[in-house]
């Protein structure tokens, strides 16, 4: 075993009582780990007293000195007691634990070489099975589609009336209301582009948390957390005890939930499937269920289900035994006019499907051959609609760059063009203004006309 005299004490020590230095010869400080606390300790307080402070005496933390050997020992403790393996939530600022951060510190940080890199790896390191996260979030989810049924009304699972690259969990419809599963109150960029997403359509957001966190979550307007204590609060009052008694021991009974959330999510579709075929006297076709806010997905089905006809043989409803609708061409036609109507600008060939039109984009150009020919065959005129499609997508971009400066109070520099920012791309403004002055010069202009008018 190697050793190394202390500068400051003068004692011969093991190099494991030395911090890490690479610049030194030996690879450690001069001063061991007592000193070198020492010292940091007296430097602070003599420019504690040049700038007129007292500092508070020095408390040593409770798990400061504790081995790796004494931490693992913790978890198996905790383990033994709760008959579950610990969470970073379980021994986040909890007096009665190391912090988890301790754990990373021993087993992850500053050892390169070491095969650790997460909690679970540590929790295996103490001989403890660590939380299949997957089925455990699948449970959580399915308590709180059910919580939220009970407590809230009429729930939409998936709701995808918000558009395609964003479906809620949850949707209450009569209260214009999101509400999202989370295993804590973390702040994160995903939830916050969730919320985002949703205050857009207006709607007001809720997370309900399993866990809470000593830090506090997002401060944003319109967003409420709702945590397990007070959902279990509200269940316990309407008398749902067995509900209550899931959501707090959900660590134990979590892989009883396996087929549960499935069979839930698949009597949903069922019910939706029997709902359309009710409301619309016909069995729905899969084209139904693209893009339509009122009802599940028809990608959800035929994940759940296998195929989209096994969902329908489930509902006990007939399969349908043609694939496709006869062409009509005056249904085309009216559903082509009254989608130009609607988006007051000419249609990308990607949105000529239901629910935006009866047919899909395969079906007009089967019998038109290009979206130009289409619009002809209506009597419109293709080169005014093309134009005026072109001007709107130029000038909604250029009212997304005012947007920024009315945020910024300037203009974005070029390497903040992009979807990041929610600015078109900096190849964009080369191709339709030549150069980033041309399009300053533009927008000034623009911005004083406005101003006057």
């Amino acid at each position: 075993m190697d050793y190394k005299q202390c500068r400051h004490c003068k004692e011969t020590k093991e190099l494991q009582q030395f911090n890490l230095n690479k610049s030194s010869r030996d690879g450690h400080q001069k001063y061991c780990k007592e000193c070198n606390k020492y010292l940091n300790r007296r430097n602070k307080e003599r420019k504690a007293s040049k700038e007129g402070r007292v500092m508070l005496p020095y408390k040593s933390k409770k798990y400061s000195t504790v081995s790796d050997e004494e931490l693992l020992q913790i978890i198996k403790d905790f383990f033994n007691e709760f008959k579950r393996a610990p969470t970073t939530c379980d021994f986040d600022n909890n007096d009665k634990y190391p912090h988890f951060k301790t754990y990373y510190r021993h087993f992850v940080y500053y050892k390169p070489d070491t095969l650790v890199s997460s909690w679970n790896d540590i929790l295996s390191l103490a001989g403890v099975s660590p939380l299949d996260y997957r089925d455990f979030w699948s449970a959580w989810q399915y308590l709180v589609e059910i919580s939220a049924s009970i407590l809230e009304g009429d729930c939409l699972f998936q709701y995808c009336g918000f558009g395609l690259d964003f479906k809620p969990d949850i949707y209450i419809p009569l209260k214009h209301k999101v509400i999202d599963a989370a295993t804590s109150n973390y702040a994160c960029k995903h939830k916050v582009k969730q919320y985002k997403k949703a205050t857009a359509k207006g709607a007001s957001v809720e997370y309900w948390c399993l866990n809470k966190n000593n830090r506090p979550g997002l401060n944003l307007p319109n967003l409420k957390y709702v945590f397990a204590d007070e959902i279990i609060l509200k269940l316990s009052e309407l008398g749902y005890h067995k509900l209550c008694y899931d959501i707090k021991n959900l660590h134990l009974v979590y892989k009883d939930f396996n087929d549960t959330y499935k069979d839930h999510k698949k009597d949903y579709i069922i019910k939706k499937l029997k709902e359309f075929h009710l409301k619309n006297g016909r069995v729905p076709f899969t084209r139904d269920f693209l893009g339509n806010p009122d009802y599940p997905s028809s990608s959800a089905i035929t994940h759940l289900f296998g195929t989209f006809n096994n969902a329908l043989i489930a509902s006990e409803l007939t399969i349908n035994t043609f694939a496709n609708l006869p062409f009509d061409e005056k249904i085309a036609k009216d559903d082509l006019m009254n989608l130009i109507n609607k988006l007051g600008r000419l249609p990308k060939w990607r949105e000529l499907r239901p629910p935006n039109t009866t047919f899909t984009q395969k079906v007009y150009y089967k019998y038109w051959g290009s979206i130009e020919n289409c619009i002809t065959a209506i009597g419109l005129d293709y080169t005014h609609l093309k134009n005026s499609s072109i001007d709107l997508r130029v000038n909604s971009r250029l009212d997304s760059i005012i947007e920024f400066k009315t945020l910024y109070n300037r203009m974005p520099v070029i390497s903040e063009f992009g979807a990041k920012n929610a600015l078109p791309s900096y190849h964009w403004v080369c191709n339709n203004f030549g150069t980033y002055e041309n399009l300053i010069i533009h927008l000034e202009n623009l911005i004083d006309t406005n101003s006057n008018i």
